[in-house]
């Protein structure tokens, strides 16, 4: 995949979580760090501070921690794209003038895969959350602090418990 259809499938990931798209910073930071670049040398191609650029790399690596619900940063995006996509992100130039053109059919069927496996994923974590329920009632816990523990509404952790009993 190359590196302009990895921050399209980005891009469309991070507006749909947040309803805003990639600025031209977070674009050249990106491509940069998917080109292997540095923050200096990402700066000095768009004549921003090496400065401005660690600090904006780093509220990006925040967002897409947030959006992809995993520790992400400069070192792991590039692997983390490569698991998330199936693919190894081939290095190339972006045109940003024309990153939010059409996407191509295989760019639609990945965003399909790709949401298909993150809501097994969440069922899978969400089963998991309910099986650990009574085990955290035994060691003691309020409902309360299972709720809280385990991220889950109060109501859930009520209800789970009575179809239970």
């Amino acid at each position: 995949m190359d590196t302009q259809k990895v921050i399209e499938y980005l891009d469309e990931l991070v507006s749909s979580h947040t309803g805003k798209h990639f600025n031209d910073v977070q674009g050249s930071i990106l491509e940069g760090v998917l080109n292997g670049q540095k923050y200096n040398d990402i700066g000095k191609n768009i004549h921003r501070s090496k400065g401005h650029i660690k600090d904006e790399g780093y509220k990006l690596w925040q967002l897409l921690s947030e959006v992809l619900d995993e520790d992400i940063n400069k070192s792991n995006f590039r692997s983390i794209v490569d698991r998330i996509t199936g693919t190894n992100v081939q290095i190339n130039h972006i045109n940003f003038g024309s990153m939010y053109a059409n996407y191509s059919p295989e760019f639609e069927e990945m965003k399909k895969f790709i949401g298909e496996a993150e809501n097994l994923i969440t069922s899978v974590k969400n089963k998991t959350k309910l099986e650990t329920i009574p085990k955290l009632l035994k060691l003691g816990l309020t409902y309360e602090q299972i709720s809280h523990a385990l991220d889950l509404p109060l109501e859930t952790v009520c209800q789970h418990l009575s179809t239970k009993n």
